[in-house]
């Protein structure tokens, strides 16, 4: 019950969600030349401190398998939906960083396992930042963005579904996450902190991180079209 209670949901921090956002649009003003950059950049991080709207209305979690429910707040796929249908016009480029906010967490394995997470999963204080300046995210195929939401999804239980290769062997992902029909639960490790998984570890962030880059482009090229 106390998972149905949790009031917080960071995924990558504000400043990893900046630096994606930041880098996305270096990579894709060559194909969209027309992007609002600062109004997406801005939008990108602004769904972190909606704090009323995020503890009361919306919140972050979603597994394309089954509902995710709480007590009082929809769950992101609803925030997806609704965003989408808000994707044009003058406030386009801004509903598109909104977006992409929930694009990049759906990379991150606490928020489509789901466990109720905050600061004490430390797949949140990873180093992601120093990260995102070597990605290319190259982008994927273009989706309306609540297949974009299932899509970005999957790909990480997928990730979660293949062990680490660690120096004793095979370690896996349940040992941090352990999935459950609904809500999941911590392991008995942390993340990040398993003795000779240090490679597969780095590995695994820097794939998390190619993807959430990659969706982030990928909505700017969906919303570059929704004005063409």
């Amino acid at each position: 019950m106390w998972a149905l209670l949790a009031t917080t949901a960071l995924a990558f921090t504000p400043g990893v969600h900046r630096a994606l956002a930041e880098r996305a649009v270096a990579l894709e003003q060559a194909e969209e030349p027309g992007i609002d950059a600062r109004r997406f950049v801005a939008a990108v991080t602004a769904e972190d401190w909606d704090l009323p709207r995020k503890w009361t209305r919306w919140h972050h979690y979603y597994n394309p398998d089954f509902p995710v429910h709480s007590l009082w707040r929809r769950p992101s796929e609803a925030r997806v939906a609704w965003l989408a249908e808000r994707l044009s016009g003058d406030d386009v480029w801004a509903m598109a960083g909104l977006l992409a906010h929930h694009l990049q967490d759906m990379a991150s394995p606490p928020h489509v396992v789901p466990v109720a997470h905050g600061l004490g999963d430390d797949f949140e204080s990873y180093d992601f930042r120093s990260l995102v300046a070597e990605a290319t995210g190259d982008p994927v195929v273009i989706l309306p963005p609540p297949d974009a939401q299932r899509a970005a999804a999957q790909e990480t239980l997928a990730a979660l579904a293949e062990p680490m290769a660690c120096a004793d062997g095979p370690v896996p992902w349940s040992e941090v996450w352990i999935a459950g029909d609904g809500w999941g639960r911590h392991g008995p490790e942390r993340f990040g902190h398993i003795p000779g998984c240090e490679a597969a570890t780095a590995a695994f962030a820097q794939a998390r991180i190619e993807d959430a880059l990659s969706w982030t482009r990928a909505i700017i090229r969906y919303a570059g079209s929704t004005r063409s």
